[in-house]
C-alpha cells in the first residue's frame, strides 16, 4: 500500500474512494427507479453507506406463487408467516447469484445479516433474526460505467426469466 502511495499520490486514492462512493449511490438509484419492472421487484436493502449496495430482486413469479402458498397454508400465525417471506427472498437470491456466476455474465456475491427485535413481552430483551440473503456488490473498480451498472440488472432479470418462468 505504501509504494502504491508513494506512486499515484494522495489526490488519486481520494477521488478512487469518492468515485466508488459515487458509483454505489449511482447503483441505489438505479435500483429503486427501476422499482416494478414487467418481471419483478427491484428492493434496495439500505441506502449505501459505503461502496457496497445491498439489494433484492424478486420475480412476479415467485412473489404469485408465495402469496397463493400463504392464502391455502394461512392459519392466522403473521409473524411465522413473515418469516417464511422472507426466508424464500434469500432461496431467490442465492438461485439468481449462482445462475449469473455459472454462466459467467458476471461474479455476483449474497450476504446476510443479524438484526436484533424486541421482545414483545419484555422490551429490554432482544431475539436475534436473520436477514434474509441479499445481493451484495462493493464498486471499488472506478471504470464501472452506467452501461456495466444497468447489464448487471438485466442479468438479473434474464436470470429470473430463465429460472423462475
Amino acid at each position: 500500500m505504501w509504494i502504491s502511495w508513494r506512486y499515484y499520490g494522495t489526490q488519486y486514492f481520494c477521488d478512487r474512494v469518492d468515485r466508488a462512493r459515487q458509483l454505489a449511490i449511482d447503483f441505489a438509484h438505479l435500483i429503486v427507479a427501476r422499482g416494478s419492472t414487467e418481471v419483478g421487484n427491484w428492493k434496495l436493502f439500505i441506502e449505501p453507506q459505503s461502496i457496497s449496495v445491498c439489494f433484492w430482486f424478486i420475480p412476479h413469479s415467485q412473489t404469485l406463487r408465495h402469496r397463493r402458498q400463504q392464502a391455502a397454508d394461512d392459519n392466522g400465525d403473521s409473524l411465522q408467516k413473515k418469516e417464511e417471506f422472507a426466508e424464500w427472498w434469500g432461496d431467490v437470491t442465492k438461485s439468481l447469484c449462482n445462475y449469473i456466476n455459472s454462466k459467467g455474465a458476471a461474479l455476483l456475491d449474497y450476504a446476510t445479516v443479524d438484526r436484533f427485535r424486541a421482545v414483545p413481552e419484555s422490551p429490554c430483551e432482544f431475539t436475534r433474526c436473520q436477514v434474509p440473503y441479499f445481493f451484495r456488490i462493493p464498486f471499488n473498480n472506478p471504470d464501472v460505467t452506467l452501461d456495466t451498472q444497468n447489464a448487471v440488472l438485466d442479468a438479473i432479470e434474464e436470470a429470473s426469466c430463465i429460472i423462475y418462468d
